[in-house]
């Protein structure tokens, strides 16, 4: 199932700390791409402005809604959130948007300066693992200088987006001949799952600090992808490295 951005940009919202690293991160992936512009050569396809995953968003609006529900000292909340998190990431398994990419292509969340809740990265795998996109963002290509024309042109297209409308918002930045940067979230299924599965166990055990970090080590598996959008159609990176068919 696809989906606009109405429900992975109130994932990000909620999740701790999460809307600074979503920003930051988007920024940080954009200047690599375009320092390297020949990884995404030409720009993305209308239609794969509409690869994210509805049921992938729910579980991670869920997830962030879980950890809050255990700071506040709701613990029955938080187990039916951590259930239908669950539930909504066994039906994105299946979820035509999901792709194999590995995670050594993919960029780490980049925590705003001096944030001491910033989680450790390490080393990362050169294999490739199922990936589900729950999260998308556009914003005006680093090299361009902004205007009022094209800040607007690139708001009315995210706003197409969270519409659901991606042609709209493709023919919006075409008008305008606005090149944009296009940042997906996206979220290993099978660590996300086995997170997932961990949270809810420690709950039922009453463990409720060990349960908000097992949700914690999901939202920091979240990695991110950047790619060039502008009028000319051309699939982005995380969509021709192979999407999974999951009957």
């Amino acid at each position: 199932m696809k989906t606009s951005l109405l429900f992975a940009t109130s994932f990000l919202a909620l999740s701790i700390g999460q809307s600074a690293a979503f920003a930051a991160t988007a920024a940080t992936a954009a200047t690599a791409a375009t320092a390297a512009p020949d990884a995404h050569a030409g720009g993305m396809d209308a239609k794969d402005y509409a690869k994210l995953s509805i049921d992938g968003a729910h579980a991670f609006q869920d997830v962030a809604l879980a950890r809050l529900a255990i700071f506040d000292g709701k613990p029955a909340f938080a187990v039916k959130l951590v259930a239908d998190a669950k539930q909504s990431l066994d039906r994105a398994k299946t979820d035509d948007t999901v792709f194999m990419k590995a995670e050594a292509d993919l960029k780490p969340a980049k925590m705003a300066a001096g944030d001491a809740t910033a989680p450790a990265t390490g080393p990362t795998s050169t294999a490739k693992i199922a990936w589900v996109p729950i999260d998308g963002e556009l914003a005006l290509d680093e090299t361009l200088a902004p205007t009022p024309e094209k800040s607007a042109a690139i708001a009315e297209a995210n706003e197409h987006l969270r519409k659901g409308e991606p042609d709209k918002a493709h023919d919006v930045l075409k008008v305008a001949s606005v090149t944009a940067d296009y940042t997906l979230a996206v979220a290993p299924l099978k660590q996300s799952t086995a997170d997932i599965a961990q949270a809810s166990t420690l709950l039922a055990s009453r463990d409720y600090y060990g349960a908000s970090q097992a949700l914690r080590q999901a939202q920091d598996a979240v990695r991110y992808e950047t790619t060039i959008v502008n009028d000319k159609a051309v699939k982005s990176s995380a969509s021709s490295a192979g999407n999974v068919s999951n009957g």
